[in-house]
């Protein structure tokens, strides 16, 4: 039998390790087929055998276990081969079907062991066979757990029916299904109608490249270098060079955004106005949204959908907003970019994935596995030589903005194609999706909680119909609007909201923001809204409870004065109202003060103009009532307050709040 290295490096040898023993390329070892196991470059054997162990650690660490990976792929029986010395790889693997009685197990290997585990009082022996013993007619997998690929087990298994996977196969398998795969089936199965595009990269050409392209592959341009050269104010290869960019434009683009994470560990990106990289509302700028979209196009990933390397305009979203605009307009797709540098952070791409304020008929694109239960297209050779796209690469995992045309271009016949411009159609989730473990993918329990997948017996091809009777049915319906107040304390602002509002509807709801972390006490604050609107007969005052505004939905209200210049995400305080509140009281329309001032409330307001009418709930400003030419605001009214200052209080206040304010002015 004989084993080259070549043959190891395509399949398991990383790389480092080649670097680290400086060996030759074409440089083989002969070895005899029973001494291979034993004999074979013993120090770099046990080089690799670490290198599987800590990849087998940290997916079973995480919970990702070849296990469960059998169960949902409906597999019963399977086998493990190994050798005695590669116990340690495989100890966890057979532990972890052991103690699975979903799973039957054997064990074997090319000469018989016995090996008792490390907790040998509660786990006792491991007692492997011979491969020729096992009757493999109902076998549905044999796991070869070994450090290098045995072909000789593969030789010999080859009639058979049963499934083989060799540990570097497993690895891989393991890391694609949990960390991609099996989000997004938990996701097409709680989103039924929302429509699920992923693709395979491209990948960097291997042959026939450019002068450029070859330079990168053969390592004489990295991606260090040539950000340096950036900073020195030179480019140091011919990416650019048909663009009218200087150095420290391209810089601009491939310098990551600032960022923080929120309440719910998600990382939000600080609005930037720049010349080539702008973000607003914590996202990267698409150009070319229409006004009054109907659909949305979600991207969501890594740096590479956010645009590292490219302009605003050459973002993959920005192209695909284009070509819809170009071949699509009647059908309003505004695309929204959600990619962000996630690099170390898988959570962070599977958290805002599952945070997506989706509808159905919406559509969800981003770079995965491929797999029966949603769509996949294979983008992988469309940048190999020739294409008309010109120099693309900056190295090859990243891309110019040519690139991002190149995708955009494809994913828009793949949409064409696959009929995703026509009304939304059902996901057949298979049966393990909502059995998936959301809390193994780090996804917050409250995006779990909003949707679940339908559960009403009117057949799919309905569906439009029945979208098109409920619209008709609108004219009808009564308008019952709401608004929430902090009112600390209740204004002449307040007073005018509150009664255009009451004029606009049969019925208005008033929320006062219940969590007592204002100047004044909620109930104090309660009876002053009371107080103040109690001439208007169709108002209803309410506590907003721990639901409207409060530290469990939006903490970051009550830090307003600290967190000025930063993003800030609300969603979760706005989708619970849509979702939770709204129904229960029949709110159809959310009335708000307009806000030139405070920016947390603004982003605030912005994200109810967004949430808002996905839910068929609409959201109106109001311009706020000024007094001099000066909005009235309640910090205003509390620093006249610390003066004792109440003539120009009475200017600012209805009666019944200027009487507290002195009664407590007093005190």
């Amino acid at each position: 039998m004989k084993i080259t290295l070549k043959e190891i490096v395509k399949t398991i040898l990383p790389c480092e390790i080649l670097k680290n023993r400086s060996l030759q390329k074409n440089k083989s070892v002969q070895v005899n087929a029973d001494k291979a196991e034993h004999n074979f470059l013993p120090s770099l054997a046990h080089d690799i055998m670490q290198k599987w162990l800590s990849q087998i650690h940290e997916l079973y660490a995480a919970g990702y276990t070849a296990t469960q990976w059998c169960v949902d792929k409906g597999y019963k029986n399977i086998v493990l081969y190994t050798e005695k010395q590669y116990w340690p790889l495989m100890e966890p693997i057979a532990l972890s079907f052991r103690m699975d009685e979903r799973i039957t197990m054997h064990a074997c290997s090319r000469i018989p062991f016995i090996i008792n585990y490390h907790d040998v009082i509660h786990f006792g022996s491991f007692v492997s066979g011979t491969l020729d013993t096992i009757d493999l007619k109902d076998v549905d997998v044999i796991f070869i757990i070994k450090p290098v690929i045995d072909y000789a087990a593969e030789k010999y298994l080859k009639g058979t029916k049963t499934r083989i996977v060799q540990l570097p196969s497993l690895i891989q398998i393991l890391h694609f299904y949990f960390l991609y795969e099996r989000p997004l089936i938990l996701f097409t199965s709680i989103y039924p109608y929302v429509n699920l595009l992923t693709y395979h990269a491209p990948l960097f050409p291997q042959k026939k490249g450019t002068e450029n392209e070859t330079d990168i592959l053969n390592g004489h341009s990295s991606l260090g270098k040539f950000i340096q050269g950036l900073k020195k104010g030179i480019f140091t290869t011919s990416t650019y060079n048909e663009f009218s960019y200087t150095p420290s434009d391209v810089l601009e683009m491939m310098t990551p955004s600032s960022s923080y994470l929120d309440t719910n560990n998600l990382r939000i990106y600080n609005d930037k106005e720049g010349k080539y990289v702008n973000i607003k509302d914590g996202h990267r700028v698409t150009i070319g949204q229409p006004e009054n979209p109907v659909q949305t196009i979600y991207f969501y990933g890594d740096c590479r959908l956010f645009g590292y390397g490219a302009p605003d305009s050459g973002t993959t979203s920005s192209y695909l907003q284009a070509l819809l605009n170009r071949h699509v307009p009647e059908r309003h797709f505004i695309v929204r970019n959600y990619g962000g540098y996630i690099h170390g952070r898988h959570e962070d791409y599977l958290r805002q994935l599952f945070l997506l304020p989706v509808k159905p008929g919406d559509i969800v694109i981003t770079s995965a596995s491929p797999s029966e239960h949603y769509c996949w297209t294979d983008l992988s050779q469309i940048l190999q030589r020739p294409h008309s796209y010109g120099e693309v690469f900056i190295d090859q995992l990243h891309w110019n903005e040519n690139g991002n045309r190149a995708i955009a271009d494809a994913l828009y016949k793949v949409l064409e194609k696959h009929d995703f411009f026509s009304a939304p159609k059902e996901n057949a989730a298979p049966p393990c999706a909502l059995s998936a473990f959301p809390h193994l993918f780090g996804i917050p329990e409250s995006a779990l909680q909003k949707n679940t997948a339908s559960s009403t017996n009117i057949p799919s091809e309905y569906t439009a119909e029945l979208e098109k009777y409920k619209r008709s049915l609108l004219e009808h319906k009564t308008r019952i609007g709401a608004i929430v107040m902090n009112c600390n304390p209740f204004t002449f602002g307040h007073r005018y909201l509150a009664e255009y509002a009451a004029q606009q509807v049969e019925r208005l709801y008033i929320f006062a923001v219940e969590e007592d972390k204002s100047i004044f006490p909620f109930a104090d604050r309660l009876e002053l809204i009371k107080a103040g609107v109690k001439d208007l007969p169709n108002v209803t005052v309410l506590p907003s409870g721990k639901f409207i505004i409060s530290s469990l939905t939006f903490n970051d209200y009550f830090n307003k004065s600290k967190i000025q210049d930063r993003v800030i995400d609300p969603s979760n305080d706005v989708t619970i109202f849509a979702e939770e509140i709204a129904p229960t009281l029949g709110i159809n329309v959310r009335f708000a003060g307009e806000e030139p001032l405070d920016n947390v409330t603004r982003q605030y307001n912005d994200t109810m103009k967004r949430i808002l009418p996905q839910h068929g709930i609409e959201f109106e400003v109001i311009p706020r009532k000024e007094v001099d030419g000066t909005p009235i605001s309640a910090s205003k009214v509390r620093k006249l307050l610390e003066e004792k200052n109440f003539v120009e209080i009475s200017k600012l206040v209805p009666e019944t709040t200027l009487e507290y304010l002195k009664k407590i002015g007093k005190e």
